[in-house]
């Protein structure tokens, strides 16, 4: 009888084996055209996705680029008051910059360069000065184009008032 049983168990378990690898032979792969249809889909996708990423990162810079505008004047409206120094702001529109020098210690605080997605245009103002109570001597707008959009700085006669728009 345990012969019998050891027979028993030794064709079940060659019956199972040979069942597998049956099973593994008829398993059905995918084609190389389904293959291409799924990686066609997928390039699909990651080009709409990379469309708007350039989309949302120029979006990203434009607002970088006027917050730094916006905090340079600030920087330079406090620089001037707190150091009792005149501060000269400049823009050049050749060169797609700006700058601050103090006065007195003809000294650059800040040196920028316009991002190449924003322009400046012609505008009336080139350049202004914050005396050490914080006035400008001058009033004007520089004028910008970002993203077929029109900004302006405008500079305000009278203790730091401008606005960017």
């Amino acid at each position: 009888m345990s012969e019998r049983g050891c027979n028993h168990h030794r064709c079940r378990r060659d019956r199972n084996l040979h069942q597998y690898i049956t099973m593994i032979r008829n398993e059905d792969g995918f084609t190389l055209v389904e293959s291409l249809i799924v990686m066609t889909i997928l390039m699909i996708i990651m080009l709409v996705g990379s469309a708007n990423m350039k989309k949302m990162n120029d979006e990203v810079g434009k607002n970088l680029f006027f917050s730094q505008l916006k905090a340079d004047l600030f920087y330079s409206e406090v620089y001037a008051q707190s150091r009792k120094e005149a501060v000269v702001i400049s823009f050049f529109p050749n060169n797609d910059q700006y700058t601050a020098i103090s006065v007195n210690r003809n000294l650059y605080l800040f040196e920028r360069k316009l991002p190449k997605f924003v322009d400046m245009k012609d505008s009336n103002l080139t350049s202004f000065m914050i005396d050490p109570q914080g006035n400008t001597n001058r009033f004007g707008t520089v004028n910008f184009q970002a993203q077929n959009k029109y900004y302006r700085l405008t500079v305000y006669i009278g203790r730091g008032r401008f606005i960017v728009r």
